[in-house]
């Protein structure tokens, strides 16, 4: 059985928030009672439905796979630390030979940093492949409307995984294994919408990109916050996409409002195999990077490498399209193994009932926009994989 804690908002504060009325200088408030759109969309957001409860996708499909390709190159840079501690350990032996015991200690501390560094960023790239590759297919944002309850699902992952030698070998033997989930329950009561944009200096760069969330107050009526929610990728969200999103859930809630609004379709469904995956990814684009792969490899097999005599331009060329088609081609793969190696997750089985039975969203969306729903067939949604029925603090791996 799988384990997973269930808390409550009130159990995990989060401090340094600044309370509900500092927050109106900085951001914009979206009320409960008031529309914030006439337009209320979901932006194919909604991953699955029942009677009572909409479930909103958090990860980004598209996104999967670029954290191992991170994870990947973190372990090519393993040879950087490798190639230094080799000399430097012949260096050690033989000034120590000489009588050089000062100069050897140098050595010596140099070879123990380099190893503790080449430690620290191969543990670092296990532990980014173990969220890309290993972690659930999604961890919903689950709305219930009957309850007034929302819940958040994310990956426990522990916070001393080296702070003993007990932990450094539980973590190394359990380093290609999820994490357990951690279920956070929320009351909709306590929660408040806000919108705003943050600008950062990215090099000689100003990147602004726009926050939709929940902030998370400590009672209904209380000033105090405890922490956020975010309700979208800060990568796709737009100002009138902000509002539109927001509008569409509030009216869920509030109103009794529908599931999809017409024009609105349900989440894509996960790519089970490496052709949807690259066609999930770039559209189309797996194509170039085929091509470009191609091409660079047969003039660096005619060449050699680094290809010489060619000209500059084609040279960078080269080098410029194996390097980006070889990263794209391999993000695709990580993608495919990311949906291949997840599971989906749902709520225990005492919240189940409260959400009510899984819908199809196929044919509610298909009412939405007015299509003949006569020649559908009534598609029974599979359980899902999540397991655990008690509410239990299940112990970080």
């Amino acid at each position: 059985m799988s384990a997973y804690d269930f808390k409550h908002a009130n159990e995990l504060r989060e401090v340094g928030h600044a309370p509900v009325g500092e927050r109106g200088a900085k951001t914009e408030y979206l009320p409960k009672d008031k529309p914030a759109s006439e337009t209320p969309k979901t932006y194919e957001l909604v991953r699955r439905a029942s009677e009572n409860a909409l479930y909103f996708e958090s990860s980004w499909v598209r996104g999967r796979g670029w954290a191992s390709i991170f994870a990947f190159g973190m372990l090519a840079l393993i040879a950087l630390f490798i190639w230094p501690i080799s000399d430097l350990s012949s260096d050690v032996v033989r000034l120590m030979a000489e009588g050089r015991a000062f100069v050897a200690l140098t050595s010596a501390l140099l070879v123990v940093a380099f190893g503790l560094a080449a430690f620290v960023t191969t543990t670092a790239a296990i532990r980014a492949f173990r969220i890309d590759l290993f972690g659930p297919k999604d961890v919903p944002l689950v709305f219930n409307r009957k309850t007034r309850k929302v819940y958040k699902f994310i990956q426990n992952m522990p916070t001393r995984d080296l702070s003993s030698p007990k932990a450094i070998v539980k973590y190394w033997l359990t380093a290609f294994q999820p994490w357990p989930m951690l279920l956070i329950e929320y009351d909709w009561d306590c929660l408040e919408a806000e919108y705003f944009e943050k600008t950062s200096l990215q090099g000689n760069v100003v990147q602004t990109i726009n926050i939709l969330q929940l902030i998370v107050k400590e009672s209904p009526t209380s000033d105090t916050v405890i922490g956020t929610i975010s309700l979208a990728s800060p990568f796709m969200v737009g100002k009138q996409m902000a509002y539109n999103l927001w509008e569409h859930i509030r009216r869920y809630m509030e109103q009794g409002g529908p599931i999809l609004n017409p024009g609105d379709q349900p989440a894509p469904p996960y790519p089970t195999n490496l052709l949807q995956s690259a066609n999930t990814m770039t559209k189309g684009g797996w194509v170039l990077a085929l091509v470009a792969c191609w091409w660079s490899t047969s003039k660096i097999i005619e060449f050699g490498l680094p290809p010489t005599n060619q000209g500059t331009f084609i040279d960078l060329a080269i080098v410029f399209c194996l390097f980006i088609a070889d990263l794209t081609l391999l993000a695709i793969i990580f993608n495919w193994l990311a949906f291949k190696w997840g599971k989906d997750i749902e709520l225990p089985q005492e919240l189940q009932a409260d959400a009510g039975a899984m819908l199809d969203l196929k044919r509610i969306a298909a009412i939405a926009n007015g299509k003949a729903v006569a020649e559908l067939p009534s598609e029974t949604p599979s359980p899902m994989t999540f397991k655990g029925s008690s509410r239990k603090s299940g112990k970080h791996r």
